[in-house]
Parts: structure tokens; C-alpha cells; sequence
């Protein structure tokens, strides 16, 4: 893999040996990715080119597509914005904790990661903020499941993008 000059201009490549492990980092962030058994790998920090060998192409593509993750995190951070539909219904964040008040007798509190960063806007909208997409995936699954939508009214926490489809009720039969 070789990268591309102006698109990875200010991302730095350091490759170590005893942990097994590939750092990439800019001024402000760093991540790193643990190196499989199974792939072979050459480094070259200054001409920024990285040699994945291995006859599994399957994992080779795998793991390519994990470091230009990382470093597309590293430059531009991943986000994602979560709605939250229903009457008194809201996320409150509190430091490093966040609460979500959804209907139950009892608001629900989750810990808030370091590597996360969270906005909100009028209580309804919530946007995560993070350089690793594997981690910020886990995170917001972790909150999509403290509420299950209701379908037949609509209620309940989702993705931005993810549409509501309200289920129809069955009519009475007249007699």
C-alpha cells in the first residue's frame, strides 16, 4: 500500500517491531492497529509505503481497508448523529456521563469514553465524534438498544439516516 502524497501529507508512520503494531498519528490524534500472524510486513516511515505480504487475499484486503480507516480517522474523524423521537424523551450529558430519559421509570446512565466526544442539540439530537470507526460503531449500537422502536408509533432512538416506518393497525371488521 503506498500512500498518496497531498491526502496523508501531515500523518506520521511508525512501525514497531516488539509490539507488533503499525502508529499512525498527526499533531493532535494517534492510533494504532495490532499486525495479524498471518500477514508479513515491510515499512518504509520516510517514503510513507507499508508491504502487506501473505497469501490469504482475503485477510490482505481486510486489513488494508482497517488502516486507511484509521487513517481517515486520524485526519477527519468519523461522526454520527442520533435522534431520539417520542414525548419526554431527551440525552443529557453530564461530564462523562450521559443520561437518556426514554419512557422507563428511571433514566439510564452510560459512561461516556474518552475517545468519544458528544454534542447535543435540543435534547433530541446527539452527534458522536470519534477518530476510531470500529469503536464509535460499538458505542452508538450500545445506545440504539436501550429503547426499541416502536413501530406503531414511531418512538424510540435511531440513526439519522434510518427511516421510520410506521406499521399499519388493523381495522375492525364492521358487522
Amino acid at each position: 500500500m503506498k500512500f498518496k502524497k497531498n491526502y496523508y501529507k501531515n500523518i506520521h508512520l511508525l512501525y514497531s517491531v516488539s509490539k507488533n503494531a503499525i502508529f499512525f498519528r498527526n499533531k493532535n490524534n494517534y492510533n494504532f492497529i495490532v499486525i495479524p500472524k498471518e500477514i508479513k510486513i515491510k515499512v518504509n516511515p520516510k517514503i510513507k509505503v507499508i508491504k502487506l505480504l501473505s497469501n490469504n487475499q482475503k485477510l490482505l484486503g481486510t486489513f488494508n481497508a482497517l488502516i486507511n480507516n484509521l487513517i481517515n480517522g486520524i485526519k477527519y474523524f468519523f461522526y454520527n448523529k442520533i435522534l431520539i423521537v417520542g414525548i419526554g424523551f431527551k440525552f443529557i450529558k453530564h461530564k462523562n456521563k450521559l443520561t437518556i430519559s426514554c419512557g422507563y421509570s428511571h433514566n439510564i446512565d452510560i459512561i461516556i469514553p474518552g475517545y468519544i466526544d458528544i454534542k447535543i442539540h435540543k435534547e433530541k439530537t446527539m452527534i458522536l465524534k470519534c477518530i476510531n470507526k470500529e469503536l464509535l460503531g460499538n458505542y452508538y449500537s450500545k445506545i440504539l438498544k436501550i429503547k426499541k422502536r416502536n413501530i406503531y408509533k414511531g418512538k424510540g432512538i435511531y440513526l439519522h439516516n434510518e427511516k421510520i416506518l410506521i406499521k399499519k393497525r388493523k381495522k375492525s371488521e364492521e358487522k
